[in-house]
């Protein structure tokens, strides 16, 4: 049976946060994390771009430290890493300092890497779409693995959670090839769930105490849940964590590609250990704009008018600092500028929201096409009466 812990904590104070992390581990796993001493124990935050701990984008650093002690209690080596989806070299370590993390690692020596420096390849036996992928020589150095996501909507996957934090193992430039090729969300998530089929992390502990709902990853609203979420089994943690916050599990397409794939089951398959799902359910959680308009959009349609029916991006120029952030992040290469403004080419736009995942500064907006506007009306008022 497969297990994924609920446990209540409502601040980052260190001592009650560290309480609640312990008890969620020890719920989902029992006592032996079956770290071996000496290990080399990878901890993975969800760190995406530069962002202080306030903003819900980046994993809390408390979290980090806390997992740390936990690591080095158990006899392992904590070693901090990840790769951000800003490319910029100058940025990273920004990026790092900026989340916290960096001054947390050095308080508690713990020694961080980046991702982009060196990477191999895994053979991927089970693949779908893939049967080799680039990833960290850190990752494929580690003994033992333990993920940090922060529960956040997604522009592009509806959720991001257990399965897509393992996506920042591929360093950066690849991750951009990745976006350009597998265009539609099913191959995406088919991709995703290749590369968690060679790449399953020991441990996943989930920060949702500030959580991020609306247009995420970086773009929507902190939303205080108050919760943590820890599993041995990332599937598992996606399901029970999606659904927490009122989505249907199974419209989460990673979540749907593995079901599809058999690699997980009916949720009765999942025991739900602490609080109950019923106690923790968030009913009102915002949901991304381009999971609204394609979702209004008739199914049989959407494939036919895809540029169409997913909200395309637009660049706010009045708040845009001409960071050059989305140009550089950009797959398609579908950003330019005029008259130093940045504009987007929308016959070269893939709908990877990129853009907006990556913009510092909120100038980006994703706006639906007019004629996808009576259905999202429609959808509204049927909201409305059924409320």
């Amino acid at each position: 049976m497969r297990k994924v812990s609920i446990v209540r904590c409502e601040s980052y104070e260190f001592n009650l946060l560290d309480s609640a992390i312990r008890r969620s581990i020890e719920l989902a796993v029992g006592g032996d994390l079956g770290i071996k001493q000496g290990d080399r124990v990878l901890i993975k935050p969800n760190l995406l771009c530069r962002a202080t701990p306030d903003k819900a984008i980046t994993t809390h650093p408390e979290f980090v430290r806390s997992i740390i002690r936990i690591v080095r209690e158990h006899g392992g080596k904590p070693v901090v890493g990840d790769s951000p989806g800003i490319m910029q070299p100058r940025l990273l370590n920004a990026i790092w300092e900026e989340s916290g993390i960096k001054k947390i690692c050095d308080e508690e020596a713990a020694k961080l890497v980046s991702f982009e420096t060196k990477y191999g390849e895994i053979e991927i036996g089970s693949g779908k779409l893939l049967k080799r992928m680039p990833i960290s020589k850190a990752v494929l150095d580690s003994d033992y693995i333990i993920t940090l996501p922060k529960l956040k909507t997604h522009d592009l996957m509806y959720f991001t959670g257990g399965i897509k934090i393992i996506f920042g193992c591929v360093p950066g430039h690849n991750k951009l090839l990745f976006h350009l090729k597998l265009e539609t969300r099913e191959n995406f998530a088919n991709m995703l769930i290749d590369l968690y089929s060679a790449i399953k992390p020991d441990l996943v502990v989930m920060d949702s105490i500030l959580a991020m709902e609306g247009n995420g990853p970086s773009n929507g609203d902190p939303r205080h849940l108050g919760l943590i979420f820890a599993s041995r089994d990332s599937l598992a943690l996606d399901v029970i964590a999606s659904s927490a916050v009122g989505y249907d599990p199974w419209e989460i397409f990673t979540n749907k590609t593995a079901r599809e794939r058999g690699l997980i089951g009916d949720m009765d398959e999942i025991e739900v250990i602490g609080e109950s799902l019923s106690d923790v359910l968030i009913s009102d959680f915002k949901k991304p704009l381009s999971r609204q308009v394609n979702q209004s959009v008739p199914r049989f349609l959407w494939y036919f008018i895809r540029n169409i029916a997913s909200p395309k991006p637009v660049v706010i120029h009045d708040t845009c600092e001409s960071c050059n952030t989305c140009m550089n992040s950009c797959p398609a290469k579908a950003m330019y500028t005029k008259d130093s403004k940045i504009y987007i080419d929308y016959d070269k736009c893939i709908r990877c929201y990129c853009c907006d995942e990556l913009c510092l500064y909120r100038s980006i907006e994703l706006r639906p096409h007019p004629l996808t506007k009576p259905f999202l009306s429609r959808m509204n008022k049927r909201k409305v009466i059924s409320s």
